[in-house]
């Protein structure tokens, strides 16, 4: 995984010191390439062939094409023999690709089984090709700015061309107070948008055309019996797991100990051996289940006899790691739990430069209990549509007595439409009309991509056709910006195997009842590796592991919530109506009712309007100086509070070079491999020798499941999170 960015169209070049601020996603090495009307620039994160063969932009062996590329392609090896070219440069993906697309044009990229985002430059038709995974798995932003484009793995490179003016676009505005991130061309930059997963843009001198490099995601549900379908998933996902294994760095596994990432760990442990297989969990002691799954976490590496290494975090100094989340983040990004990410990310980099995360199994298989409720609803038929007016004639939302998570769902089925049902579970507890100012209120036109993808007139396949929807539009702007923003912000490749080609096209060949089976959510995955984890795991209710955020914003935020966001010359007040905003705050600071949700979205958009204003030059000058372990200066160290520790089984306080021989096979860095548990923390946090560790911070995320009873006061998920 990289940074990549770029401009076409213009006859001066673009100077490459514009890209620096994309520098934490590739701390390996710099490359830039320039011809007439085309610029390209390219931060390289090392993970396959790390010799200077890999290095990039790349010009293929013919001299007529030029790639920049950021991602994994996990069949490279298959697809080398199928490209033909007898001598290559070196072992890296990256010339698969580049070689393959040189032969056989964009109709290459179909045949890639990964994730990616790149840019291709035919020199001779000058004609430049950007293309996305067709899962959104790897970002690309794309902006078309006074006659030129340009483009770039995170938004923020274009304000650093000098080619941008950064405008607030209301519709972008009010999608992301609704439902807590940005989504496709719906930025809150006007002009900036994503490419869509599986675009390819091609841009020339015949103008400008968009195309997919696969057909559009589909459920088409094909009948076996259970047990065949538990043994062909075994089987797929057991092989996407060992392809997502090869790596010429150390790699680990996130364990939340919930079901999806205590599987990948199961199958990693299965292939790589117990004490060669590291995974790594995070928690907050004392702040109550949701918040904390370190035990579960413990009972699975136990049970699995893995290396494992824990990390506990606290809100103490939330403040200032706040900053640097959503400057990271890059667009206003208001899932709390991205905290967690970003956190986990800088703790495990010291030891590892890739880790296998559980993204995508709930949308894949069944994981969200909203879709157990619209199943309901749908086969109850007349008496399920009489039962959801009664509701909404009831009001009984609005009851505040009632659980929160209970109240959610009695809002969502007070809805009067199915879209809009699936709306209600992703959106803010409130409207954003309730607090924008009348000029800037707008529609975002997301109600009709809802309703197109789940209609009223379903006759059948209720949890397929929502399973589809999330994977077209919620995973994406979501979870999958969540891994690779939190990921590269320290130089840490995420990868997600239940994303795989073969995982995802099996899945969508499921019917409802393999996925959902009565209460039993993702029954099919359960029963495929029920004998391999302990039986508990698939037992215990699902929960989120979410972030406190709600008693924060009550306790160690409250001050600075009023400072920066309630404040004379806040900037969100061009933008929000003031009382409105004081009055859900006084409202929630009392316990009267939880806004968190819509308060939490406000602080992250007033932060990353004030970082707007006042970009950051070149990572090391600005206001985060490099933000990558090996690489970070003294200001990376103990701040605050919050200090790093970490816990081990007593038989593994000592990762030797053998354990890493086998992910390191042109050579670690030896100071990856620590001598035991205080050099390791040290290692962590950027001290020096001899500095006191104390006790610290954690981050495991990858499952963030749901839990069935009623969740504490505060809980930002049960608001923000579809999966409650």
């Amino acid at each position: 995984m990289c940074g990549i960015a770029g401009a076409f169209g213009w006859t001066e070049p673009l100077g490459a010191a514009s890209s620096a601020v994309l520098a934490h996603r590739g701390p390996d090495a710099f490359g830039a390439w320039q011809e007439e009307g085309i610029s390209l620039f390219h931060w390289r994160l090392s993970i396959i062939d790390l010799s200077a063969a890999g290095n990039q932009p790349m010009i293929s062996a013919d001299g007529r094409f030029v790639l920049c590329y950021n991602g994994e392609v996990y069949n490279f090896q298959e697809l080398r023999s199928q490209v033909g070219i007898r001598r290559w440069r070196g072992r890296s993906d990256t010339e698969v690709i580049l070689e393959g697309f040189a032969r056989f044009g964009p109709d290459f990229l179909a045949r890639l089984n990964g994730m990616f985002a790149l840019a291709a430059y035919d020199r001779e038709t000058r004609t430049l090709y950007l293309a996305r995974d067709r899962l959104g798995i790897k970002p690309l932003y794309v902006i078309e700015a006074d006659g030129g484009v340009l483009f770039a793995s995170e938004a923020k490179f274009f304000s650093h061309t000098g080619r941008f003016t950064p405008r607030i676009r209301a519709a972008g505005l009010s999608a992301f107070l609704r439902y807590g991130h940005c989504y496709g061309d719906r930025h809150v930059l006007d002009g900036v948008r994503q490419l869509e997963p599986g675009e390819v843009l091609t841009l020339g001198p015949a103008g400008t055309s968009s195309g997919r490099s696969r057909p559009p995601l589909e459920w088409r549900p094909v009948a076996r019996d259970d047990e065949s379908a538990a043994a062909e998933l075994r089987t797929v996902l057991t092989a996407a797991v060992a392809r997502q294994l090869v790596a010429d760095v150390p790699l680990g596994v996130l364990l939340s100990g919930g079901v999806d990432s205590s599987i990948l760990t199961a199958l990693s442990a299965r292939l790589l051996g117990p004490r060669k297989t590291m995974a790594f969990t995070l928690g907050y002691p004392g702040m109550g289940r949701d918040y904390d799954e370190i035990d579960h976490a413990r009972r699975v590496a136990a049970h699995l006899g893995v290396q494992h290494y824990v990390y506990e975090a606290s809100g103490d100094d939330l403040i200032a790691e706040l900053e640097r989340l959503v400057w990271h983040y890059d667009e206003p990004f208001a899932d709390a739990a991205a905290l967690n990410m970003f956190l986990i990310s800088r703790m495990i980099r010291s030891r590892v430069t890739v880790a296998l995360a559980g993204e995508g199994s709930d949308e894949l298989f069944g994981g969200y209990r909203r879709y157990q409720f619209e199943r309901a609803i749908r086969a109850l038929g007349p008496v399920g549509r009489g039962l959801c007016a009664s509701i909404r004639a009831a009001r009984l939302d609005r009851m505040q007595w009632l659980p929160r998570r209970l109240q959610v769902v009695l809002r969502a089925l007070g809805r009067n439409s199915a879209a809009a049902r699936y709306s209600s579970y992703l959106e803010s507890e409130i409207p954003p009309e309730t607090i924008l100012k009348p000029e800037w209120q707008a529609g975002d036109g997301i109600a009709a991509i809802i309703e197109e993808g789940y209609p009223d007139d379903l006759d059948d396949g209720v949890v397929g056709h929502l399973c589809l929807l999330d994977q077209r539009f919620w995973l994406p702007g979501t979870y999958l910006e969540k891994s690779d923003k939190g990921g590269m912000a320290h130089g840490l490749e995420v990868r997600v195997p239940f994303l795989d080609d073969e995982v995802v096209d099996f899945a969508n060949t499921l019917p409802d009842r393999q996925r959902i089976r009565g209460w039993s959510r993702k029954w099919l995955l359960k029963k495929a590796f029920a004998g391999v984890l302990p039986p508990e795991t698939f037992r215990r209710f699902k929960r989120g592991f979410g972030v406190p955020v709600g008693r924060w914003l009550r306790h160690e935020l409250r001050e600075y919530y009023v400072d920066q966001v309630l404040s004379a010359g806040a900037r969100v007040h061009r933008y929000l109506q003031v009382r409105p905003l004081q009055a859900l705050f006084r409202e929630h600071v009392r316990g009267a009712r939880d806004y968190s949700g819509i308060l939490w979205r406000c602080l992250i958009l007033e932060i990353w309007l004030r970082l707007l204003e006042h970009p950051i030059d070149v990572p090391g000058r600005g206001v985060f100086p490099g933000d990558h372990p090996g690489r970070v200066a003294q200001h990376d160290a103990v701040r605050g509070n919050v200090e790093i520790h970490e816990r081990v089984r007593r038989d593994q306080d000592v990762v030797t070079d053998g354990d890493l021989a086998h992910q390191n096979r042109a050579g670690a860095d030896p100071d990856l491999v620590a001598d035991g548990r205080t050099a390791f923390a040290a290692a962590a946090v950027g001290l020096a020798d001899g500095d006191a560790v104390g006790d610290v911070a954690v981050v495991a995320e990858d499952d963030l499941p749901v839990d069935d009873d009623a969740p504490e006061v505060g809980d930002v998920e049960a608001l923000a999170d579809p999966r409650r």
